[in-house]
């Protein structure tokens, strides 16, 4: 029988890898797309640094959010917690990649 508590660490781990791969498709679409999308030339450098700089936001949420599921006590709390630092470091490096990227324009 499967319990509830290892149903929500699953949970939380399903959503660690989607986070992942959705920040790894963002980082490359900026990457290859920004400048020509942006007609700037120069904009490499400060591309590169914002997604960066949303890469460490994203893989320290990550890891903060599995640390977090694991040593939860309630289902509530790991689903919460865990799903809450996730979306929380995602939004925060998508923020600061924005903010870097929109400095050179």
């Amino acid at each position: 029988m499967v319990s509830r508590m290892a149903t929500a660490r699953v949970l939380v781990l399903l959503a660690s890898g989607f986070v992942i791969a959705g920040s790894l498709l963002t980082g490359l679409g900026v990457l290859l797309f920004g400048g020509p999308v942006l007609e700037r030339r120069g904009l490499g450098g400060a591309a590169g640094l914002g997604v960066t700089v949303f890469g460490v936001f994203v893989l320290v949420g990550v890891v903060l959010a599995n640390i977090l599921a694991a040593r939860g006590r309630t289902v509530g709390r790991v689903a919460g917690l865990g799903c809450g630092v996730l979306l929380g470091g995602m939004v925060i490096g998508l923020t600061l990649m924005l903010l870097l990227i929109s400095e050179t324009i």
